[in-house]
């Protein structure tokens, strides 16, 4: 009876795969960083968190960390947009811009919840299929985009679940002509500190996300933002719920920010560790490794159920896929030093037979 009342939008929506990683102690499905930052900057994030009224709505502009934003991105304070999660935000831009039955074109595989966030708004989604290495051919790119003629157009760069990048130049290429609103997912940006921020000033239809959920180390305080024109950021604002993001995430954010030296410390230790990595599974006979410039790898295995199973049972959690273009392809996010080292020796026993 009640799923006779559900709006038909969300009605073949199926929720998204969170992980059931309860009884493994390698976590590395979910593409966090490994490092507990919050303990690492304690006392900095105490200064900023001690005066707290937490009895009181916050602040609803959350201006302490735009203004620490502005000094880390280079773009002015009123361009740029705080939520709950980058999630949050990419919903809101679909209820801002996307009418019932308009197109938003994805490059895939990619990030499944802009799926989701159209169709729950009527979108409807076209898709351009990478190779099989997951590359883009960019002329190809190009003439689907001029024939499909979306009302959004999403670049997730570095994409996710691929790790692949798209080179700055070629995403201009892209969008240069294009008229509906652009939309450039930079969630893995520390990871390649590659940004197509300068676009911000030419074209006044591009939207960049980022997230402090992955190199920055505060995926439990879900806190994300966007990057845009005042014209795009009229729109958005108008999607959005008032208080959208609590009072403590912000100003554990704004410390972060602060103290970046000692955040990029660890981000170097992930990037050296994912080279690491790369190098060695590389050498494994049934292994294919695809570059990546996030903080995950992603892989392609000869004994993909196999191995699957072995990680788990050896207390290690990765991602798997259902997705006919990701068959035999297995995610693994950089953890430390001694958890990845524990995904290599698993994968090489299964490599090797053993």
């Amino acid at each position: 009876m009640i799923e006779k009342l559900m709006n038909s939008s969300v009605k073949n929506i199926k929720p998204y795969p969170v992980g059931e990683d309860i009884d493994c102690s390698i976590i590395l499905d979910k593409n966090e960083n490994p490092y507990n930052i919050v303990k690492l900057l304690k006392n900095e994030i105490s200064l900023e968190t001690d005066n707290l009224m937490l009895n009181r709505y916050p602040e609803g502009s959350y201006k302490l960390l735009r203004e620490e934003l502005s000094r880390y991105t280079g773009i002015n304070a009123e361009n740029i947009v705080i939520g709950n999660g980058s999630d949050e935000l990419l919903y809101m831009i679909m209820q801002a811009f996307l009418e019932k039955g308009e197109k938003v074109l994805l490059h895939t595989p990619t990030f499944a919840m802009y799926k989701s966030y159209a169709n729950m708004v009527g979108g409807v989604i076209e898709e351009y299929e990478t190779d099989d290495r997951f590359c883009i051919e960019l002329e190809t790119f190009k003439k689907v985009i001029d024939e499909k003629n979306p009302k959004i157009l999403i670049i997730c760069n570095p994409n996710n679940p691929t790790g692949s990048f798209i080179e700055i130049e070629a995403i201009e290429y892209l969008i240069q002509d294009f008229t509906g609103i652009v939309i450039i997912d930079e969630a893995y940006m520390e990871f390649c500190n590659q940004t197509a921020v300068k676009f911000l000033e030419k074209y006044k239809n591009v939207i960049i996300l980022r997230t402090f959920s992955k190199a920055l180390g505060l995926a439990g305080l879900r806190i994300g933002y966007m990057l845009s024109s005042m014209e795009v950021i009229d729109c958005v604002e108008r999607a959005k719920s008032p208080y959208n993001v609590n009072a403590y995430s912000p100003a554990v954010a704004v410390a972060v920010l602060k103290n970046i030296d000692k955040v990029r410390k660890a981000i170097n230790i992930i990037l050296e560790e994912r080279n690491s990595l790369i190098s060695k599974l590389a050498e494994l006979k049934g292994i294919e490794v695809f570059e990546s410039k996030t903080n995950f790898v992603l892989i392609r295995a000869d004994k993909c159920k196999e191995l699957y199973a072995s990680l788990f049972e050896n207390g290690i959690a990765v991602k798997g896929f259902n997705d006919p273009k990701l068959k035999n392809c297995i995610r693994l996010a950089l953890g430390t030093s001694t958890e990845n080292r524990k995904v290599l020796e698993t994968i090489e026993a299964v490599c090797k037979g053993g």
